[in-house]
């Protein structure tokens, strides 16, 4: 009996312990390959932020009354995450100047208004409607960026339809 316990029923376990251990070898391998080649791709990674920061200004923000905490006279540091919607989904023309204002004051400004968006790049958003064309941050075509990713959101501000384009951008090579 024993020599039959020993045989074929170890045999068999460790057949199964080294498959399943090759098959978490292979497949940690091809998730980590993956994140390498995503991490040293400018292009992936600006997109994935574009698409962080249009998921943010599109929100009411944390707290929903943030642009109400904020002293524009003297920024500081905080701990909310700017949003420009309001209750009804449409975008609050309050947000919108508290935001224009911190991020186009000067340099350490902005600075401050990509650490509250969670920006790793550069950033610039426009505003058009009628009668209206509101910029915020540093303008890509300016500084001559490497890399862009931008989008067009339409949403509207008081009862006006208007385009929100985002541009995420870096001059940074990887």
């Amino acid at each position: 009996m024993k020599a039959q316990f020993w045989s074929f029923d170890i045999v068999f376990a460790i057949v199964i312990f080294f498959t399943a251990l090759i098959l978490l070898v292979l497949f940690w391998s091809s998730i980590s390959n993956q994140y390498i080649s995503s991490y040293h791709n400018p292009s992936y990674n600006i997109k994935l932020a574009e698409s962080t920061l249009i998921y943010e200004l599109f929100s009411q923000g944390e707290p929903s009354n943030w642009n109400l905490l904020i002293n524009l006279s003297n920024p500081g540091l905080y701990n909310f995450t700017p949003g420009l919607l309001n209750s009804k989904g449409s975008i609050d023309m309050n947000k919108l100047a508290t935001l224009e204002a911190i991020a186009n004051f000067n340099n350490s400004d902005y600075q401050l208004s990509k650490y509250l968006l969670h920006m790793p790049y550069d950033y610039f958003i426009e505003v058009k409607g009628s009668n209206l064309n509101i910029t915020i941050g540093k303008n890509p075509f300016i500084y001559k960026a490497k890399y862009i990713s931008s989008d067009i959101v339409p949403s509207e501000i008081t009862n006006k339809s208007v385009n929100v384009i985002v541009y995420v951008w870096s001059n940074i090579s990887a």
